[in-house]
C-alpha cells in the first residue's frame, strides 16, 4: 500500500511559490544565532588580544626582545629595581653546547622516529665525538685528514656508534615555525647504478660498500668574512707577556682575584661585550699599577669587531687560564 503523497510523487514540494532558493528550512534560526555568537567571541577576545595568535606574537617578542642591563659608572654596586643577569661565577657566560648521541633505549630515543637519540649538551663527553667523512665510500681512505671545505656535502658520523647523521621525515611545530627531527641511522639505497658502474670496471659485486642517501648528508656554513685578523706573532707574544704580569700583580694582593672576575661578570653585557675605557678604569680598581700602555695592549688583544668594544668572555677565559698556571 502506498501513501498519497508517494503515489502523487511529493508534487507539493516542487511549488515554486512555497519553496525557493532562499527559503531557510531546518533549524535555521539556531544556526544563525549560533554563527553570531561565535563571531561576537572572536571579535572579544581579537579587542582583548586573548587569541591564540595574539599570544603567540606577544610570547615571541617576549622572549625574543634584547634586555639592557642597568649599569651605573660611579657605583658598581646592585640597587633595588636594577636589571641584573645572573651568572654562575666559575662558569663565567654562556656554555657552549656540542651535538651529542646515545644509543637507542628504554629511556634515550628519538621522540617520533624512536630512532637514535641526537640533541644538545653541555657535557664535553665521548658522546659528542663525530668524524666528517665524505659521501663517496670509494674515496674516504684517501680523504682522510684532508681539510673540509665549506659548503660541501659530508657525513656526520657518531664515533660511539658509527651511526651517520641524519634528517628525518617526522615534522612537528614549535614557536619558531615547522621542525625537521635528527637521528642517527645509516639510510642506504639499493645503489643498482652504482654497482653496474663498478662491476664494468672489474670490481666485485660483493666487496661494493653501499653509500648513503641524501638524508645523511649535511654541510658546514661558514660566516661572513671578519673586518680583521687576530694579531699573530709578536703581537700576540706581547699580550700573553702583559697578561702575565697582571694576573701575577693581581694575584699578589689578597682578594683581587675574585674582586677582578666578579666585576669583569658585573660590567660586561649580555654579549660578554665590555667598552675599552672601561678596562683601564677596572684595572685601577682591583688596584693593580701596570702601565697605561700595557692595558692599550690588553684593548688590542681582545678588541672585537665593534669598535672600541673588547671580548670581556675571552679575557675572564684568559685570566683564569694564568691564575690556574
Amino acid at each position: 500500500m502506498f501513501a498519497q503523497q508517494m503515489m502523487e510523487g511529493y508534487s507539493h514540494l516542487n511549488d515554486t511559490a512555497r519553496f525557493q532558493a532562499t527559503s531557510l528550512i531546518g533549524n535555521w534560526l539556531e544556526e544563525r544565532e549560533l554563527r553570531r555568537s561565535i563571531l561576537k567571541e572572536c571579535l572579544a577576545k581579537k579587542s582583548s588580544g586573548s587569541l591564540r595568535l595574539d599570544a603567540y606574537h606577544q610570547r615571541m617578542a617576549t622572549a625574543l626582545a634584547e634586555v639592557e642591563l642597568t649599569k651605573v659608572a660611579d657605583a658598581p654596586y646592585v640597587h633595588c629595581g636594577d636589571v641584573v643577569q645572573l651568572v654562575h661565577l666559575e662558569k663565567g657566560g654562556p656554555r657552549p653546547l656540542c651535538l651529542f648521541s646515545k644509543p637507542p633505549s628504554n629511556t634515550h630515543y628519538a621522540k617520533y622516529s624512536r630512532k637514535q637519540l641526537v640533541g644538545l649538551t653541555y657535557r664535553d663527553t665521548f658522546d659528542t665525538v663525530w668524524q666528517v667523512l665524505t659521501p663517496d665510500p670509494n674515496q674516504r681512505v684517501v680523504s682522510e685528514g684532508v681539510e673540509v671545505l665549506a659548503g660541501s656535502p659530508i657525513i656526520l658520523v657518531h664515533c660511539a656508534t658509527q651511526k651517520p647523521l641524519i634528517m628525518e621525515s617526522q615534522v612537528y611545530p614549535n614557536d619558531f615555525g615547522n621542525e625537521w627531527e635528527l637521528s642517527a641511522r645509516q639510510s642506504t639505497s639499493a645503489g643498482l647504478k652504482l654497482a653496474s658502474e663498478q662491476t664494468s670496471t672489474g670490481i666485485l659485486k660483493g666487496s661494493i660498500p653501499k653509500g648513503e642517501n641524501s638524508l645523511n648528508y649535511f654541510t658546514f656554513i661558514t660566516g661572513t668574512k671578519v673586518e680583521r685578523l687576530p694579531v699573530s706573532g709578536s703581537k700576540n707574544e706581547a699580550a700573553d707577556d702583559v697578561l702575565a704580569s697582571f694576573v701575577a700583580d693581581v694575584k699578589s694582593r689578597p682578594g683581587a682575584m675574585s674582586l677582578l672576575e666578579k666585576k669583569l661578570v658585573t660590567l660586561s653585557s649580555a654579549n660578554n661585550e665590555l667598552a675599552a675605557d672601561e678596562l683601564l678604569l677596572l684595572v685601577r680598581q682591583v688596584g693593580s699599577q701596570i702601565p697605561e700602555s700595557d692595558v692599550q695592549v690588553l684593548v688590542q688583544h681582545f678588541l672585537t669587531h665593534k669598535r672600541d668594544v673588547i671580548d670581556a668572555g675571552s679575557l675572564l677565559q684568559a685570566i683564569r687560564v694564568r691564575n690556574t698556571n
